[in-house]
């Protein structure tokens, strides 16, 4: 009795087959970890953002007038073909939270090192000398070394106050009605806005 056995071809036909079918069943599975993990990276830069942004709100509401007469102060920045880099100025309680004493704290967008250290990119907060007050910052005072980088990732940051009404960017004076936070990406701007307590 003669026992048959496959040949090359049907073999390497078989194999083929098998390779296709494992292919198509892991391309879906592929497919499917790819998303979750861009989702899972898109979720976490969300949040940081979004930890940022209640952060600046949280400094402009305990923004006190107490031993400061312009706790508010916004420098606009329209250099042109630059992105946005206003800076922010507040006199806030918020220092004192952390065990500080209240303070001026500083929001700015700063651009790459041309001294040479290796600092990233990206909006950085300073909370500054309880000395100082918003009206006598200069931006020069404002060194990297100093401020904590709270979000990366941008290529600009616009601030606007809500005075009598009317969104504006250069202010310096009391507490305002509201304050907006537009952030500036590679893929588009988004808005963030908060009303201010009224004391």
């Amino acid at each position: 009795m003669r026992h048959r056995a496959f040949t090359l071809v049907e073999i390497l036909v078989v194999v083929a087959i098998a390779g296709i079918i494992i292919i198509a069943a892991l391309a879906p599975l592929t497919f499917t970890i790819r998303t979750i993990s861009r989702a899972q990276k898109n979720f976490s830069v969300s949040n940081r953002e979004r930890f940022v942004i209640n952060r600046i709100f949280a400094d402009a509401a305990e923004a006190l007038s107490i031993q400061c007469e312009a706790p508010f102060r916004l420098i606009r920045h329209d250099e042109l073909g630059s992105a946005a880099d206003d800076t922010l100025l507040l006199w806030t309680k918020t220092p004192s939270y952390t065990g500080e004493a209240m303070a001026c704290v500083a929001y700015r967008m700063l651009p790459d090192s041309i001294l040479g250290r290796e600092m990233p990119d990206g909006l950085y907060r300073w909370v500054l000398s309880a000395d100082a007050q918003p009206g006598d910052i200069e931006e020069g005072d404002l060194r990297r070394e100093d401020g904590k980088l709270v979000l990366g990732g941008l290529i600009g940051a616009r601030f606007s106050v809500l005075k009598d009404g009317e969104w504006v960017g250069e202010y310096s004076g009391g507490i305002p009605q509201a304050i907006r936070v537009t952030l500036q990406k590679e893929e588009g701007e988004v808005a963030y806005e908060s009303q201010l307590p009224k004391f």
